[in-house]
């Protein structure tokens, strides 16, 4: 009976929810936006904002268009943060599939139990989307919330040591056979 309780009062791993959790963050990998993306964005957004307009005078649209010049001739960069890797559209597809695997190993590691290849997965898919991906995209936000979540819950679950009871129900089923004799 101790047992019994024992084992009722383990802790439940809910295999099912992590692994759906999972699921649903390598699907949506395909729609995160990489760093890159958005860089590229905001350089096109700048390029076209420094346009003159055609309703001004000639000697503004002059010095709009000196100005645009100027700011483009110019350019002010932190050099303490390491710049971000520029990648292709095959090396993209290869980033987003690598990613896709270590998620699918994490879930293999799950159904095996296995904590700490579950949790090292999941820390290099967070580094990953941290790295390479907008982590302040909703879809970037959302992932990484889940991932930390993924990685807070604990997989592994201590079996209670039974080998008394074992023991007992041995003896017992020995001495029943010992008298039936």
């Amino acid at each position: 009976a101790r047992d019994i309780e024992t084992w009722r009062a383990m802790p439940d791993v809910d295999v099912t929810v992590i692994s759906d959790r999972i699921d649903n963050l390598i699907d949506s990998v395909d729609t995160m936006p990489l760093t890159q993306e958005l860089h590229l964005q905001q350089g096109t957004a700048t390029m076209s904002s420094g346009a003159p307009a055609a309703d001004g005078a000639y000697w503004q649209r002059f010095w709009r268009e000196m100005w645009g010049q100027l700011r483009q001739l110019v350019r002010i960069e932190s050099t303490e943060k390491p710049a971000l890797p520029l990648l292709s559209p095959s090396e993209t597809f290869f980033l987003r599939e690598n990613l896709k695997l270590h998620l699918l190993t994490a879930r293999l590691a799950l159904l095996s139990h296995n904590e700490a290849s579950y949790k090292q997965d999941l820390r290099t898919s967070q580094a990953w989307i941290q790295h390479y991906f907008d982590a302040k995209s909703p879809a970037g936000v959302e992932a990484l919330n889940t991932l930390r979540k993924l990685r807070a819950a604990s997989i592994s679950v201590k079996l209670p040591d039974i080998s008394d009871s074992l023991v007992a129900v041995r003896n017992y089923r020995a001495s029943l056979s010992g008298s039936a004799q």
